[in-house]
């Protein structure tokens, strides 16, 4: 999943799989259709989301449903040709098409991604270890999910005016703080570049060299990094949590890291390719592209070429964000089901998406969502809580009033609505693990606030 960097960490990679290995089993043959109906429609009566496309894979069937509307501005449904942004889902198809060329011998996953650069420019190295092609498709070339001279001129477009030549200086003034192929970290940036070099490689733009290798032989009539006039008629505008319209996203160099456009009919075809249920050349290359290579750090998950991945490769799925879009696709070879989820909201956000996801490919019954209902708290007693708190010397937590909620900034900027549930007590609408309590003095003066989440309880005094 793709985001900014004051947008919270690629929602949805982290601690994904802490329901996949619950005990308990759902049969195969069993009717799917409900387990998904236990995830959607919570998001929609509370209007997390605004709508969602669903393609379900399940043997030789596949079954389209369409959740909740396109926008406010219209009651039609999403269906399996409705357009969405699928962010970081545009990963495995920049992995595939290195995949296919490496099939070609146009390229090796052990080239030095230096090799495909311009001469102007110094590829960062470890103690003369180089960055490959391969460690930039299974995320372990040490470089960083986002590069430090990243600042966008539109926070809400952010990816839109990054260059090759900010990218180029980037790389050629930083060091790297491991040997490439020592560890799994995440990196837009490192598949951004990957889609560069393969581009420059070919003598295309990375759009073009998608539809030649992977849109057109498996014919994805709507899968492009440019809409097309068609497909403008059937792209539904993206939302955040609260349902609001944002700005679609526009990429520069780094468009391997999450371009994509595409719909539930392509990409139901793209997962059955995969799973070896239609017929492709392209087949051999999609097997090693989910091929585990490394352990992530997504509990026992293993992560291949683009795909995060069972460690015995039968499973395999990846999703993405963007800020008012969300995409999952997944399959399980072993059990013949396949999963196709897309959101015209941010639900990348909401960790439990993506947990219940992953348990329906699993075989497990997928809890239906719960979510709290916000109580009415008056103006002045939100108004109370406004201010800055200080967690730490270092560190600030600023506190803003938003209408009925308040809004929580860390200290790099991120922000988190909090929803009364009492008086006193805020909780945030993704995660129902994190809540605020602000604490009153005898006189009715905020003196502090209490973070109470899974990983303990903090206190931030009040300073201002």
């Amino acid at each position: 999943m793709i985001r900014y960097a004051i947008a919270r960490p690629l929602a949805g990679l982290v601690a994904l799989s802490l329901c996949l290995f619950l005990a308990g089993g759902l049969d195969a043959r069993e009717d799917l259709k409900p387990q998904i109906d236990a995830v959607a429609e919570p998001l929609l009566e509370h209007r997390m989301t605004v709508g969602v496309a669903v393609g379900l894979l399940e043997g030789d069937s596949v079954r389209e449903f369409g959740y909740g509307r396109i926008s406010r501005q219209t009651d039609r449904k999403p269906d399996s040709r409705t357009v969405f942004e699928i962010g970081s889902v545009t990963k495995v198809f920049v992995t595939l098409a290195l995949s296919d060329m490496v099939e070609e011998g146009r390229v090796k996953l052990s080239d030095p991604v230096a090799v495909y650069l311009p001469d102007s420019v110094r590829a960062p190295q470890f103690e003369g270890q180089q960055i490959t092609l391969g460690h930039l498709a299974e995320h372990t070339s040490g470089l960083p999910r986002i590069p430090n001279n990243f600042t966008p001129s539109n926070p809400l477009n952010p990816y839109a005016d990054y260059t090759a030549e900010k990218m180029y200086d980037f790389l050629s003034a930083f060091t790297l703080p491991r040997a490439p192929g020592s560890c799994y970290e995440y990196s837009n940036l490192g598949a951004g570049l990957l889609g560069h070099v393969l581009a420059r490689h070919t003598g295309l733009d990375l759009g073009a060299l998608l539809q030649e290798r992977i849109c057109r032989p498996l014919n994805l009539v709507d899968t492009s990094i440019r809409v097309s006039p068609d497909g403008q008629l059937r792209l539904t505008p993206g939302h955040d949590l609260d349902a609001n319209p944002v700005p679609y996203w526009d990429f520069d160099v780094l468009a391997g890291a999450g371009a994509l456009h595409s719909t539930v009919a392509d990409l139901v075809l793209f997962v059955k390719a995969n799973m070896g249920l239609l017929p492709t050349p392209l087949f051999a290359a999609m097997e090693k592209c989910r091929a585990p290579r490394m352990v992530t750090t997504l509990g026992d998950w293993h992560i291949g070429l683009g795909w995060h991945v069972s460690a015995d490769g039968n499973t395999a799925w990846h999703n993405g964000g963007t800020y008012g879009f969300y995409s999952f696709i997944g399959f399980n070879r072993e059990r013949k089901v396949g999963l196709v989820w897309l959101s015209n909201s941010s639900l990348w956000q909401i960790p439990d998406v993506n947990a219940r996801l992953l348990d329906i490919l699993a075989g497990r019954s997928a809890e239906p969502m719960k979510f709290k209902t916000p109580v009415p708290l008056p103006a002045e007693t939100l108004d109370r809580y406004v201010g800055e708190y200080r967690p730490a010397p270092d560190a600030t937590l600023r506190v803003r009033r938003d209408g009925t909620r308040l809004i929580l900034q860390n200290p790099e900027g991120a922000e988190t609505a909090l929803f009364p549930e009492s008086q006193t007590r805020f909780f945030l609408r993704e995660t129902s693990e994190t809540t605020v309590e602000f604490v009153l003095d005898e006189g009715g003066n905020t003196v502090r606030m209490d973070l109470h989440g899974k990983e303990g309880d903090k206190s931030a005094a009040r300073v201002r």
